[in-house]
């Protein structure tokens, strides 16, 4: 029975940010894409929520290892990447941050999963992005302008 995956911490400077990681062994491979796999291994990249860092993902992350190159990128200001003191980014800057981070590690086309707050990154993003491989936005955060209760239920009403 092989090991189980196991996930490694990366540092890289993008931009002015020194942005923190964790990646699988596929994705820390240069010959990630020779691996014994039938088909290419495809590289897998997750977006933590708010107030969160990349370490709650791991158990989902080291599941998907088995299968896929998995990256994980702490944003600046969460986790283990940081800002300056009072500094908050905007959500374009986050996603020019995770744009900056995948081309660093030479990750094309992938697979980007936002869960909460990271869905909006991934989102921005995956608009300006020419090929976006895929998105998955796991329990996406309200639109900035539908946050108040009252909008709340007349949008549940429209989607019964």
């Amino acid at each position: 029975m092989a090991a189980p995956p196991t996930l490694h911490s990366v540092w890289d400077d993008v931009g002015e940010y020194r942005i923190h990681g964790r990646v699988s062994d596929r994705a820390l491979s240069r010959e990630r894409r020779d691996l014994g796999a039938a088909a290419p291994v495809r590289d897998t990249v997750f977006v933590h929520g708010l107030g969160m860092s990349t370490d709650y993902l791991e158990p989902t992350m080291i599941l998907l290892a088995r299968d896929f190159a998995v990256s994980g990128l702490d944003l600046p200001g969460f986790g283990e990447s940081r800002v300056a003191r009072g500094r908050v980014l905007s959500i374009r800057q986050l996603a020019d941050v995770l744009e900056g981070w995948m081309r660093v590690r030479g990750i094309e086309s992938p697979i980007v999963v936002g869960q909460s707050h990271g869905c909006q990154v991934v989102a921005e993003w995956a608009v300006r992005s020419p090929l976006p491989g895929a998105i998955v936005l796991n329990a996406p955060t309200m639109l900035e302008g539908h946050r108040s209760a009252l909008a709340q239920i007349a949008r549940v009403a429209l989607d019964t």
